[in-house]
């Protein structure tokens, strides 16, 4: 990411498991910091739509993994018990679940652990296929964390709390803002589905995608998550930021997510430049 770098460098469960649930919802929960703090490498939670079990959370998956994850109810119901204990899969019984993923992630797995939970009668799975042995499986707590992941989805940040950062970088340069959208990429993907359960799915992806992002645009550089699969992006610099060389090194940085190396699964344009906090909070929140 030199293209980055070279611009950072310039700006200097029961009624109680629910009630928990809903406390530790004060919070704004976000699934691939906390699977990362965990020490989880390949996880998710598969959740219910209508008929079919899909990725609702992913962490360490790629795309071509999203879309096989669709599933149905029958099928986890044939192969996990529902009575909220880890499950414990290797050799030949990993066989059934690698429909679920693609090849790369297929040769990544020796060991699948499944841990399924319920709200309100319906059924969710924790998948982790990292190689955990049966003592560090009974000894994660994670029940109430994954009922919150359910219970309160990831809200989308305060603008306010940019205020600081974006004050420091318009001190550098005015603010060059950019939208990035894969959203061809995850029609592609996931065309073969219907609307509700395509939204869904693409939602996970933006979510995956979001985060990682959120690592490469350090502040006073600020990213901020929009509608219709798009995520927007302030930057600043002492140099003209060139968005077909930021384009390609953020396709670069998610070649192993979308399983190729084409330049344009995330398109990068230009909204423009503006010199102060108000217009630059304005581009970030409108739709």
């Amino acid at each position: 990411m030199g293209l980055l770098s070279r611009i950072d460098s310039m700006n200097q469960p029961g009624p109680g498991l629910l009630a928990k649930a809903e406390l530790l919802g004060k919070k704004n929960s976000n699934f691939s910091e906390w699977a990362s703090e965990k020490g989880f490498a390949l996880c998710g939670i598969f959740s219910c739509c209508k008929s079919f079990y899909y990725f609702s959370h992913a962490y360490g998956f790629d795309l071509e993994s999203l879309a096989r994850s669709v599933s149905t109810g029958d099928f986890w119901k044939g192969l996990v018990s529902d009575n909220s204990t880890w499950c414990h899969y290797t050799n030949n019984d990993l066989l059934p679940f690698m429909q679920l993923f693609s090849d790369n992630i297929k040769s990544l797995i020796s060991d699948i652990n499944i841990f399924p939970f319920a709200i309100d009668n319906q059924t969710y799975y924790f998948i982790s296929c990292d190689n955990l042995t049966e003592e560090q499986l009974q000894s994660l707590d994670i029940k109430y964390d994954l009922v919150n992941f359910i219970l309160n989805p990831e809200k989308t940040p305060d603008c306010d709390s940019f205020d600081d950062a974006l004050n420091l970088g318009l001190s550098v340069s005015p603010a060059s803002l950019f939208i990035i959208t894969p959203k061809l990429a995850l029609d592609s993907a996931f065309k073969d589905f219907e609307e509700e359960l395509r939204n869904l799915i693409a939602q996970t992806a933006m979510n995956i995608l979001y985060s990682k992002l959120k690592s490469l645009f350090q502040a006073p550089n600020c990213i901020y998550p929009a509608k219709n699969n798009e995520i927007k992006i302030v930057m600043f610099g002492k140099e003209e930021i060139d968005d077909k060389l930021l384009q390609f090194h953020i396709n670069s940085h998610f070649n192993v997510f979308f399983n190729n190396q084409n330049p344009h699964n995330i398109l990068v344009l230009i909204a423009g430049m503006c010199p102060n906090l108000k217009g630059t909070k304005m581009f970030l929140t409108q739709d």
